[in-house]
C-alpha cells in the first residue's frame, strides 16, 4: 500500500506545558500525520490521544519513558505508523505501509 504524502508535522518537547489533556487539540488537526516527542512532559496515557489522530504515520520519541505497554497498545491501535523510539531504554516498533 503506498505512502500518503505527509501533510503537517509537530515536534513537542520538554517546554510542553499542556499534560497529556492538552493533546486533545491535535485531534483538530487532521493533516497531522508526522508527531516527534522529545523529553516531553507526558505519561502513557498520552498515547491514547495520540491513536485517535486520523493520519499520524509516523511518531518519533526521544528521551521518553513510556511503557513498553502502552507502546505495544499503541502499536495495535495504529498498526500502520511507524514508531521510532531513542532512548537509554530502547523499544522500537516500526511497521511499513
Amino acid at each position: 500500500m503506498p505512502t500518503k504524502e505527509c501533510g503537517e508535522s509537530l515536534t513537542i518537547d520538554h517546554n510542553w506545558r499542556g499534560g497529556d489533556a492538552g493533546l486533545n487539540s491535535l485531534c483538530d488537526l487532521p493533516e497531522l500525520c508526522v508527531l516527534s516527542l522529545n523529553r516531553a512532559p507526558l505519561t502513557d496515557a498520552a498515547l491514547d490521544t495520540i491513536a485517535q489522530l486520523p493520519a499520524i504515520q509516523s511518531l518519533e520519541i526521544e528521551d521518553m519513558s513510556f511503557s513498553s505497554a502502552a507502546l505495544k497498545k499503541f502499536s495495535q491501535r495504529q498498526p500502520r505508523t511507524r514508531v521510532v523510539s531513542r532512548n537509554a531504554k530502547v523499544f522500537e516498533v516500526s511497521a511499513e505501509r
